[in-house]
């Protein structure tokens, strides 16, 4: 095997390599990124139901704090404050949850940065390599071209010159 022919399988395995773990890179940041979006849809809509969940009734007290009160049943005597802040709990953590998320994007987006540049130069040099064997083969094959061509001469000319001795002896 020709040494080109031997650095060109290496790059090969090389570029493969470096395809496979931007590719697993990028399902990493992928899974991320949906999760990220779950989380935000879940916050939006929970926020919908802690802003629903408060509904203005009449009251006769002029203050707004008593004149606003849960409408949230959770099996509790209270007036339904509790369950509005288990609500704003729960959207607090899932807040939380979304912020982790969104910083775990950002960590798997920059992790990718140095993987395409990898790839690229694995692919770049791989395709380097790919030109030099088939500049090497087309140099191989033009010499076995002037080769097969100069047998050939060499061949015609050495016919001509037994004619010609054939021709003096007559």
């Amino acid at each position: 095997m020709h040494p080109l022919e031997r650095i060109l399988r290496f790059r090969r395995l090389t570029e493969q390599q470096a395809r496979r773990e931007l590719e697993r890179a990028t399902q990493r940041l992928r899974a991320a990124t949906v999760a990220c979006e779950r989380q935000s849809a879940m916050v939006a809509e929970q926020r919908s139901s802690l802003a629903h969940s408060w509904v203005p009734e009449k009251s006769d007290s002029k203050s707004p704090a008593v004149q606003t009160k849960a409408k949230i049943d959770l099996n509790t005597p209270d007036d339904g404050t509790r369950g509005w802040l288990i609500e704003e709990v729960a959207l607090e953590f899932s807040g939380w949850d979304r912020a982790q998320l969104e910083q775990v994007c950002a960590a798997e987006a920059r992790r990718i940065e140095p993987l395409v540049e990898r790839y690229v130069e694995c692919r770049r040099s791989l395709r380097q390599t790919e030109q030099l064997v088939e500049q090497h083969a087309e140099l191989a094959r033009l010499e076995q071209e002037r080769r097969m061509q100069s047998e050939a001469d060499e061949w015609f000319l050495q016919q001509s010159l037994r004619r010609s001795r054939r021709e003096q002896r007559v």
